[in-house]
């Protein structure tokens, strides 16, 4: 008879359509799903830019900031793949100026989500210097870098990446 077989690319409109408005209505932890789901289903179908704008949607409405972390990598080396490293880069930069904004505004005192925040710009800044086009668009994240290692008393490490 007839061999049912998945149907990846309706499932992904649907999926997307559904994060969108799971989004509008404030509900962030479906909507997240949905992402996932959107871009496990554009994997599925090749679509290379689609999964990784998936997974970075699901990344920015992630609350726990490991998911988050690994949500946004899994979607810089989709990025990667299809040729689109600077959308990946713009997309972990949002993500760590976000998280650095909500840090100083909350005034925590946690040295752990510090640290992670720090190792993100040293990602960050390692990726500035990959092409020539990713310096010029982006210089600032060299600057914001050094001066988060001079505020946190890393001044070998700032001379050192300077």
């Amino acid at each position: 008879m007839f061999k049912w077989s998945a149907d990846y690319l309706g499932g992904s409109l649907y999926f997307e359509a559904a994060a969108k408005l799971y989004k509008d209505v404030n509900n962030h932890i479906m909507a997240k799903d949905a992402y996932i789901k959107f871009a496990e289903c554009s994997e599925k179908i090749d679509s290379v830019s689609c999964a990784a704008d998936g997974y970075t949607q699901a990344a920015f409405l992630e609350l726990d900031f490991d998911k988050s972390e690994q949500l946004l990598h899994k979607a810089q080396e989709l990025y990667l793949i299809d040729g689109k490293g600077e959308r990946g880069l713009m997309s972990l930069k949002k993500f760590v100026k976000g998280q650095l904004d909500e840090y100083e505004d909350k005034d925590l005192d946690d040295p752990r989500l510090m640290q992670r925040i720090m190792n993100l710009y040293k990602t960050l800044y390692g990726q500035v210097f990959q092409s020539e086009d990713n310096y010029i668009f982006n210089s600032d994240i060299v600057d914001e870098y050094m001066n988060l290692l001079m505020k946190f008393d890393q001044i070998a490490e700032a001379i050192k990446a300077r």
